[in-house]
């Protein structure tokens, strides 16, 4: 599997765990630093966090946290992820740098990162990442940072259940899964309560495999209506999908006799490995897995959600199709009943919602890019998909909603995050399907920004790989 989670938030853990001080002014930095090291490594987050700040800051290539709730409920996803072992310290004044080395206990794998933790009335007041070091190279006083905006890729092998409702966007990021060298696509789920009915949304995710040359990815379906209430795509965009655009794709293989639901559950039960799960379409198939088989959220890594609004505005009343509602986002709108049962699933969550896509619009630019620089074959038929959507495209209500999504879950230094307590509204009316803000909610790692630039680079880099 590749790095449990991107290092830079680990890393930031770690960091603002080993800069803590007692209640006093700190007298010495370093014994503190190590103190909360072993704290860290005896997985005592009590004892962390109580020699923070009420309105510490950390900064890491995640984003930054505030305050010791925010900082505690990132805390609490990895405490139990890798051990540190800091060194190289160098103190001044009221701040220390230092290097620290990570060890991930399920992998053995290493990852190194350098901070700079700053002390207030004896706790720690911020804790910032200045770095990145190889850690198969011994660490020293001279080694150079790296910088953060071209990170190391990560190493470890993802193993991916990919679960879409074969629309444009998600066709995008299936066949960049299919592509990424750290990926191992091990189930396709066709999400039928999203844009594509069934038998065409098979039809498609086989063919985007054979498309790929890939072979022993098996491919399934689940139910077309949501969980609760009555919530639908638009039909023209349905059909649309159905008709994927007016394209076509190579003849695929057959589906697997079982549902989605069961196909999500047993290989996630069965795998060696723990599994990721992007979803890029209403959770229905997800929340039914999870409800009939609670036992699974052991096997999976992480779900990356492409879905909601947290501090934007939705997409659903802004779709000319008559829905007053200008908070909800249509993937969460559509069920979100199912959206709320995976979110108190106990599943580690990333949510990719507006938010962050709103950064990566679909250009006449960049489609004009990869016009000129599609060199195999999966690259020439996401031109093809924005050419057969060019309309939409130069009217600017197009993004890369679900390719961000799958670009994320291979390289979370793609966006910054921060830690929501966020509750589903279920019931019908104008905020039905808003991702909402509430205390007491599941906490999600929700996705607030994107850089663009990086993401487009990354994004054709990887689909013309060879």
């Amino acid at each position: 599997m590749k790095n449990p989670f991107r290092f830079t938030i680990l890393i930031a853990l770690l960091l603002n765990l080993s800069a803590c001080g007692s209640s006093q002014e700190v007298t010495d930095p370093i014994s503190v630093i190590e103190s909360y090291e072993a704290a860290w490594n005896a997985k005592d987050l009590d004892a962390v966090m109580e020699h923070f700040t009420d309105d510490a800051v950390e900064t890491n290539g995640a984003g930054t946290f505030t305050g010791r709730d925010e900082i505690r409920g990132v805390y609490e996803k990895f405490n139990d992820i890798f051990s540190m072992d800091c060194q190289n310290y160098k103190v001044k004044g009221n701040s220390v740098t230092y290097d620290c080395v990570m060890t991930v206990y399920e992998t053995g794998g290493l990852f190194g990162e350098r901070y700079e933790t700053v002390f207030e009335g004896g706790k720690i007041k911020s804790n910032i990442m200045i770095g990145t070091f190889a850690p198969d190279i011994p660490i020293s006083e001279t080694a150079a940072p790296i910088v953060l905006a071209t990170p190391t890729p990560l190493a470890e092998t993802l193993h991916v259940i990919m679960e879409d409702d074969m629309a444009r966007d998600g066709m995008d990021a299936i066949l960049y899964l299919l592509k990424h060298p750290n990926v191992e696509v091990e189930a396709i789920t066709v999400a039928a309560t999203g844009e594509a009915h069934c038998e065409s949304g098979v039809k498609h995710a086989l063919g985007l495999v054979a498309l790929n040359k890939s072979t022993g990815i098996p491919v399934a379906c689940g139910r077309e209506t949501p969980l609760s209430g009555d919530h639908a795509f638009p039909s023209p965009w349905r059909e649309n999908a159905d008709n994927l655009y007016g394209l076509n794709l190579p003849e695929g293989g057959s589906a697997s006799p079982l549902t989605a639901p069961e196909l999500i559950a047993s290989t996630i039960r069965e795998s060696t490995q723990k599994i990721t799960i992007v979803a890029t379409g209403p959770l229905t198939n997800i929340a039914e897995a999870l409800t009939a088989h609670p036992d699974i959220v052991e096997n999976i890594r992480r779900i990356y959600i492409m879905g909601g609004a947290v501090e934007v505005n939705g997409n659903v009343g802004f779709s000319g199709v008559g829905i007053q509602n200008q908070v909800a986002e249509w993937n969460i709108y559509v069920d979100p009943r199912a959206a709320n049962l995976v979110f108190n699933s106990g599943a580690p969550i990333t949510l990719v919602p507006l938010d962050a896509t709103n950064d990566v619009p679909a250009t006449t630019r960049y489609y004009k890019t990869l016009e000129a620089h599609r060199s195999t074959a999966e690259a020439g038929f996401v031109y093809d998909l924005m050419d057969a959507n060019l309309g939409m495209i130069q009217s600017g209500g197009t993004y890369f909603w679900d390719e961000l999504a799958a670009a994320i879950a291979t390289d979370e230094s793609l966006a910054t995050f921060k830690m929501f307590e966020l509750q589903v509204v279920e019931e019908e009316g104008p905020e039905s399907g808003y991702t909402k803000p509430t205390a007491g909610g599941a906490k999600i790692r929700v996705a607030v920004s994107a850089n663009a630039e990086r993401f487009e680079e990354t994004f054709l880099n990887v689909l013309n790989i060879p």
